[in-house]
């Protein structure tokens, strides 16, 4: 199960290990409020592998889950969570 350093280091865990974490959010140091957050940036992603590149659509998606990310990861660093 991923933890805050893991996800510091690796970025947004594949949907597969979210949906570990979020059926079991008591065996991860990672809040429910960053879950689901995160889970939002994995849906960005999991979106944009079907659009063509260079899209306006794809450029949006990727953009919000890296500022997902971003936030999510400066959170998880310190205690500002």
């Amino acid at each position: 199960m991923m933890q805050r350093s893991d996800i510091t280091s690796a970025g947004i865990p594949p949907r597969a290990e979210l949906d570990k974490m979020l059926a079991s959010p008591s065996s991860t140091d990672v809040p429910r409020l960053w879950l689901a957050q995160l889970s939002q940036a994995r849906a960005c992603l999991d979106a944009a592998e079907f659009l063509q590149d260079g899209s306006q659509r794809l450029c949006q998606l990727i953009d919000t889950a890296c500022d997902i990310e971003e936030a999510a990861v400066q959170a998880l660093s310190g205690d500002s969570v």
